[in-house]
């Protein structure tokens, strides 16, 4: 409010309206604007959060009328996340709040500030501009969490070999039939044609209880001997 009085006098005498205080009510616009960034780990809106890498943030705009005259064109921008550019509809008194906005910028591999500028344009009672536009900025921060970027898990395999000693079986050898001993051969006089001597058949003889044998066929001999003088006697 602005509180003046206006003096003025002639050679005649004062001015008409001169001493009559005058008063004019003058307005301060101002705007402001909060900018948050929603923790992943809370779920709060915050100044600064950590994300995982490949994670979008999402922010929230609030813009203030933090001046006496009322706001109207309100204008947000942002040169790092375009979701957060919004034209508000609505004529903001002095002392409101507009309602948030939210915006989520694409996924993140590293860190971003989001820094929103807000434009605003006094109004009066009739919504025409009574003033030239006000400005304010405000911005949010979102780290991306290096310590969680994807890791490679490396399994480690342990290849037990056995070696097993093996012998192998000793040739299994199948004994064959049993060898038959040839027949002597026997001469036109029924002699062993095949020795010189009659020891031929004692030689042929297996060695086990060849005395006993050779007792029996010296006893047939004697035998046979006998019995050809008796026949010799007899004729």
């Amino acid at each position: 409010m602005i509180d003046g009085v206006a003096r003025g006098a002639t050679p005649f005498g004062p001015v008409p309206g001169s001493e009559v205080h005058e008063t004019a009510a003058l307005q301060v616009a101002a705007v402001g604007v909060q900018v948050q960034v929603r923790d992943p780990r809370s779920g709060d809106y915050v100044d600064t959060a950590v994300l995982p890498p490949r994670e979008p943030a999402t922010f929230r705009v609030t813009v203030t009328n933090t001046g006496e005259a009322s706001l109207g064109a309100i204008t947000l921008h942002s040169d790092t996340v375009p979701a957060c550019d919004r034209v508000l509809p609505d004529v903001v008194l002095p002392g409101a709040t507009s309602p948030s906005i939210e915006c989520v910028s694409p996924p993140l591999d590293s860190d971003v500030v989001n820094e929103v500028a807000v434009t605003a344009t006094p109004v009066g009672a009739g919504g025409e501009a009574v003033a030239d536009d006000v400005q304010a900025e405000a911005s949010a921060t979102a780290t991306v969490d290096a310590t969680t970027t994807s890791s490679t898990t490396t399994t480690s395999t342990t290849t037990s070999t056995s070696t097993t000693s093996t012998t192998a079986p000793a040739p299994t050898t199948t004994p064959g039939p049993p060898v038959t001993p040839a027949p002597p051969a026997v001469g036109a006089d029924g002699a062993d044609a095949s020795q010189g001597s009659g020891h031929g058949l004692l030689e042929r003889l297996p060695s086990t209880g060849a005395g006993a044998i050779a007792l029996l066929l010296g006893t047939a001999a004697l035998a046979i001997a006998a019995g050809l003088v008796l026949q010799r006697r007899t004729r």
